[in-house]
């Protein structure tokens, strides 16, 4: 994804900046090893809005 990010710097301009800040959040808890599964991800989005 930020090789990507890099190399595709057309899209990034028109990100907003809190999307490029999720973004860049979800690269540094990928670089860190605090990724999730699918599974885990869906169970954390139900929790937080109820459904």
């Amino acid at each position: 994804m930020e090789r990507i990010q890099r190399e595709k710097n057309d899209w990034w301009g028109s990100v907003s900046n809190e999307d490029k800040k999720a973004i860049n959040e979800g690269l540094e808890q990928l670089n860190k090893g605090e990724d999730m599964i699918l599974s885990q991800v869906r169970k954390k989005i139900k929790a937080k809005y109820n459904l």
